[in-house]
């Protein structure tokens, strides 16, 4: 499992400008991002309220992972966890029991479902350029194109599900994270044994 804090914020602004804007990054990585998000269906997104995503990029189904994530006093705290295929295809077709006997993201994602009624709340696919300015230590997400559809069960690993409709279509999304240093002492109280 791994931990992660960092700073996150986002416009949008045109394609072209969102590139010219970031000439100067050399090393330049482009990739498809599928999600499942899972949340409070009864509550909108609230700070300090977790926020759990199936995560799958490039249509790698040997790579999906599960992360949690919830954001306060301006910093987004996130945890994920590697998650097999098998393990995510029982997710999404609601087959939980087993999750009760695991630990970390994998339980708290049960806990919310079963005790906080949290549910697949909507499924989408992004295409995403990820941009690294190592001088600054930013990572900058360019999302160039973002559709989504509320999910099914078999939908994940469909190759072309029938999306419902684009977002903002001709505009970028710009994302930049700054990652935040975690206290040492935190860190170690977080990585001792139970």
């Amino acid at each position: 499992m791994s931990y992660r804090i960092f700073l996150e914020r986002y416009e949008w602004m045109n394609e072209k400008k969102a590139n010219k804007r970031n000439d100067h990054i050399s090393e330049k990585e482009e990739e498809v991002v599928r999600r499942i998000y899972f949340k409070d269906p009864s509550k909108k997104r609230e700070r300090g309220r977790a926020e759990f995503q199936i995560v799958m990029r490039n249509f790698d189904s040997d790579r999906i992972h599960l992360e949690e994530r919830y954001s306060e006093n301006g910093k987004v705290y996130s945890k994920t966890v590697w998650l097999m295929k098998e393990d995510c295809e029982r997710i999404l077709k609601n087959d939980l029991d087993w999750m009760a006997r695991r630990e970390s993201v994998i339980f708290d994602l049960y806990y919310h479902i079963i005790h906080e009624g949290y549910r697949m709340a909507m499924m989408d696919e992004r295409t995403e350029q990820i941009l690294k300015d190592d001088k600054e230590g930013k990572t900058i997400i360019l999302e160039k194109n973002r559709r989504q559809i509320l999910p099914a069960a078999g939908q994940f690993f469909e190759k072309n599900p029938e999306w419902e409709h684009d977002i903002r279509q001709g505009k970028c999304r710009v994302i930049e994270q700054k990652e935040c240093t975690f206290p040492q002492v935190a860190l170690d109280m977080i990585c001792m044994p139970e």
